[in-house]
């Protein structure tokens, strides 16, 4: 897990602060290319290794269907937390110090941009509230280091898809073999919906009322167009029957529900739905976006053990550059 990505969780579950004893906190513990690391900075990162440790144990020890070897793993101690941390510093540092010197550049405003979507993808309306949460959970310190992340995240980004993604090359052969067996049709649903935000009883109320239109025979159409909270819905769209990412109740309806009626309320996580489907079919594939999808699959499952070995490579051809104290 990156690091920016603790710090969202983080701020997700609004945990309380943890810290380890800061001792010399300014003391110099490795210079890299002539940059110091602090004990500091080394201490910030093992803490907040260690409380992600703590959450994803909580969740663990939660889960009915975890491996047993999962809930019994034993925490690691501060002195291993301190030096895995310190070597994930020292990887930043030879990667960040590589970027710069391939011309890898991260603009002021890209990072504003880029700050601001994931600040509304966690629910904040705009980066000062994003800003205060986290300022409310860990502090300035806190805040520093989420900014300090976010840059380092979306400069290797920009270094690995140039020396690692970009070269990474897929055959036709490799496409033709993935594709053997594979059917020239696929199930889809015509289908159109009315959606209500919300789950409880405001929302159970819609819901039903607009069930209750339905089953005094007004057009489907009709009444998703005045009813529903999601622009544009009551109009008829396809979707795969094979898409397994999409929520099962909904999957669930799109296949079996009888054509041309509403159906049951589907209830989710996020809200509740009614279902019109009128038709279902076998839909030609498209050839070409078919091997163009394949292709991507394939590129994708090359990448993470490509940029594993550059990484590694980088770092053994760096090791002249890194002083431990």
């Amino acid at each position: 897990m990156s690091q920016l990505l603790k710090r969202l969780l983080l701020v997700a579950l609004i945990t309380p602060t943890f810290a380890f004893a800061q001792v010399a906190v300014d003391k110099v513990v490795a210079v890299v290319s002539g940059e110091p690391v602090t004990q500091r900075e080394v201490s910030d990162k093992a803490a907040l290794n260690a409380r992600i440790w703590d959450l994803e144990a909580k969740q663990v020890k939660a889960d009915p269907k975890a491996p047993a070897e999962l809930k019994n793993s034993k925490k690691p101690t501060a002195a291993e937390f301190q030096a895995a941390a310190l070597n994930e510093v020292l990887q930043d540092r030879v990667l960040m110090n590589q970027a710069k010197i391939t011309g890898i550049t991260l603009s002021q405003n890209d990072l504003d941009k880029q700050i601001e979507a994931v600040a509304k993808s966690n629910g904040a309306q705009n980066t000062e509230a994003f800003k205060a949460r986290i300022i409310s959970i860990d502090g300035q310190k806190g805040w520093d280091g989420f900014v300090r992340d976010m840059r380092y995240e979306m400069t290797v980004a920009r270094l690995l898809e140039r020396e690692v993604d970009n070269k990474i090359q897929v055959s036709e052969a490799e496409i033709d073999k993935m594709l053997e067996g594979a059917p020239e049709t696929q199930p889809v649903a015509v289908a159109s919906h009315l959606y209500i935000d919300g789950v409880g009883p405001k929302s159970q109320a819609k819901i039903n009322a607009a069930k209750a239109r339905l089953n005094k025979g007004e057009d489907f159409a009709t009444v998703a167009a005045a009813m529903t909270e999601r622009k544009g819905s009551e109009k008829p769209y396809e979707t795969f029957l094979t898409d397994e990412s999409m929520n099962p109740a909904i999957l669930k309806a799109l296949q079996t529900q009888t054509l041309g009626s509403a159906g049951n309320v589907v209830k989710t996580s996020n809200g509740l739905y009614l279902f019109n489907v009128t038709e279902r079919k076998d839909k030609p594939v498209d050839a070409i976006a078919r091997r163009k999808y394949v292709r991507e699959l394939i590129k994708q499952s090359k990448i993470d053990s490509a940029q594993d070995a550059w990484i590694k490579e980088t770092l053994e051809r760096n090791k002249s550059s890194i002083v431990i104290k």
